[in-house]
């Protein structure tokens, strides 16, 4: 095989070129001193590659002047065109509806995530033309069911997509087929089970399974039939706010299969056919003992076939169940040794990978199988050094009562890797898969900083387990604190940490347990950074302005997953660090958004009230402009900035 590099239209390798030269010649003058703040916190320059339906014409969304738009090139001609760009928005992601049209929706990279608008969906002609609006842009917090949600294109040759919108029943949802170039829908579900959330549609975009729920969203109910015209079945109901086991339909296969995901009888979600006679699960088709696999199902539009699946185990893995793929797979992965390369096509002819490592930012190559050419066309971020990015390696250590909890582990690359200053940045969420392998901004910014950095997926994780996630329920503040303090130890005593430089990081929720793991170990850790952080937990029930306060099933499942603001007071006023400030010895940090409606910015000054209370004064930042997070660049610039003055002083050497 051989690998090149061909010569792509000026504006799709401009990136690269720049970063070549310009590398050289600074390499040596700045070969001691770590890469600025910028270079990990900048926008991507290309966020999305993708081939068209015939594999001739390839879409990147990809810098237009100031903006992100749509680049084009003609793979025959080389030759390329913008489809799309805006003065005051950036395209966000595209699909290609045919080879001649997209579809497209919409951010805007230049404001504050509270200044956010949603992202709308749109249509253009690869050559810019003929472009219409689908469904306008809308406020991000807004509850719109009538807005229409893009949920896949036909790969038919028409200029029809799949959508679903709320345009009968504000509570429910029904199927479309929308036709790009008129706007006009078709409606696929007129006969809707009821509280439609969701649909799957078979390879010929007739919705065949369906998933709904009750008035309050604590129940789900799953649905089939086996033709359009058909009633809807009900084929198994389970309390989604208990979190009962159950299943959720995947997807369709060319000849009619249906996949479902579930976990009956295991403590893994694994895939499985769905039987149509007994409208229950069927034949096995993959698990793993110790990882969910959800989904990842890999069709080929070719041969009409499941090609393959693709699994989060603790680096990202796809099983090829074609020969082909298999042999093309070991091609791509000898050429480009060390990185995840994810591979895709439309037609025969060409294959689209994507490639990454933890040391390495998304890039794009183009693999023709027939010649061997393996050649590079985009880069996410063509100024990242992988040589002075620090690895990233996976592990599993035991906690206090003997569970194994999953971790992540980043090691600056220039470090001793003895005894050096730990930082343990804390996930989301908390139930969800937090931690992945690849690069990461912030870890590696810290890492270049020469912190060791520790990312945990403690108990009530998901993606490693029913027992794992289940082991989280009420737990916050208590077991799983107790798996980040175990979790650091373990670094300790393989002598990577020193025991007397460690802080905690972390947003959302991991702000909330960076507060509780200074109250809880006022003498361990000595600095905390939290961001957008929980402070008590009695006021994430009683606040009724946040974005989820309204909803029925996102409150039952916060009182089954962190604690009944009745039945459980004690031990949510014990486990909210705003009540428990007098036991924070260690210096913090607070950062929120002004305009946060998932943790109102309440919880951040009920936290510095308190702290000034127990004479800690914290430093104090919000932005005006930001929301559950930082969307705009210069305010990344800045946090980091401080950031690292506020590590360099408390944990620095």
């Amino acid at each position: 095989m051989r690998f090149i590099f061909r010569n792509f239209p000026m504006f799709a390798r401009t990136c690269i070129l720049a970063f070549m030269l310009s590398a050289s010649a600074t390499s040596v003058a700045q070969s001691a001193a770590p890469p600025p703040v910028e270079h990990f916190f900048r926008n991507a320059t290309a966020s999305d590659v993708a081939l068209s339906p015939s594999g001739r014409y390839l879409a990147t969304v990809s810098s237009v002047g100031k903006r992100d738009g749509i680049v084009v090139i003609d793979l025959e001609s080389m030759k390329g065109e913008v489809a799309a760009g805006y003065n005051d928005a950036d395209v966000q992601g595209m699909e290609w509806v045919n080879d001649e049209r997209l579809v497209f929706w919409l951010t805007d990279k230049q404001s504050g995530w509270g200044e956010q608008r949603g992202s709308g969906l749109f249509a253009v002609n690869r050559d810019g033309k003929d472009r219409r609006m689908l469904a306008p842009t809308r406020d991000w917090g807004a509850r719109v069911w009538r807005h229409p949600s893009f949920e896949q294109v036909l790969c038919d040759g028409s200029d029809d997509i799949l959508v679903t919108a709320g345009e009968r029943d504000e509570k429910s949802r029904d199927a479309y087929r929308l036709n790009t170039k008129t706007g006009r829908k078709t409606i696929l579900t007129f006969e809707n089970p009821g509280y439609a959330r969701s649909y799957i549609f078979d390879k010929e975009g007739i919705p065949r399974a369906a998933v709904g729920g009750d008035a309050g969203g604590q129940m789900q109910f799953y649905y089939t039939r086996d033709k359009a015209d058909d009633k809807w079945t009900e084929v198994f109901r389970r309390n989604a706010v208990l979190g009962e086991p159950g299943w959720s339909p995947i997807a369709f296969d060319y000849d009619g299969t249906l996949y479902v995901s579930q976990n009956f009888n295991s403590d893994t979600t694994g895939l499985y056919k769905f039987d149509w006679a007994t409208k229950k699960r069927g034949e096995k088709l993959a698990a793993h003992p110790r990882y969910d696999i959800r989904g990842g199902l890999v069709f080929d539009r070719v041969t009409r076939s499941l090609a393959g699946i693709r699994a989060q185990l603790d680096k990202p893995q796809t099983v090829w169940l074609d020969a082909k793929w298999t042999s093309w797979q070991t091609a791509i992965d000898g050429a480009l040794p060390g990185t995840v390369n994810i591979l895709s096509r439309s037609d025969g002819k060409r294959v689209l990978i994507t490639s990454y490592s933890d040391r390495t930012p998304s890039s794009w190559y183009l693999f023709e199988p027939t010649t061997g050419k393996l050649e590079r066309i985009a880069s996410s971020r063509p100024w990242i050094e992988p040589a002075k990015m620090a690895a990233q390696r996976f592990l599993r250590f035991k906690a206090r009562d003997g569970m194994e909890i999953p971790a992540y582990v980043t090691t600056p690359a220039n470090g001793e890797g003895k005894n050096l200053p730990l930082v343990v940045l804390i996930h989301g969420g908390p139930n969800v898969r937090g931690e992945t392998w690849g690069w990461q901004s912030q870890a590696q910014f810290l890492a270049s900083r020469g912190y060791v950095v520790l990312q945990i997926d403690f108990r009530g994780s998901t993606g490693y387990g029913w027992k794992h996630y289940r082991a989280g329920w009420k737990q916050w503040g208590l077991s799983m604190q107790d798996d980040i303090t175990d979790g650091a130890l373990h670094l300790v005593s393989e002598g990577i940490v020193d025991k007397n430089r460690m802080c905690l990081m972390g947003g959302s929720y991991g702000g909330y347990a960076t507060l509780q793991g200074l109250v809880r170990e006022p003498e361990l850790f000595k600095c905390g950074i939290n961001m957008v952080g929980v402070s008590d937990l009695i006021l994430m029930h009683d606040v009724t302005w946040s974005d989820f306060a309204g909803s029925e099933g996102a409150m039952a499942g916060l009182r089954t997953r962190m604690g009944d603001p009745e039945k459980d007071r004690e031990q949510l006023i014990k486990t909210s660090p705003a009540r428990n400030a007098e036991k924070i010895k260690a210096p913090v940090m607070i950062v929120h958004g002004a305009e946060d409606r998932r943790v109102p910015i309440i919880h951040a000054t009920t936290m510095r009230e308190a702290l000034q209370k127990a004479g800690n004064e914290p430093e104090w930042i919000v932005y005006d402009d930001e929301a559950h997070g930082l969307g705009l660049e210069a305010n990344k610039y800045d946090l980091y900035a401080r950031v690292e003055k506020f590590l360099a002083k408390h944990i620095g050497k």
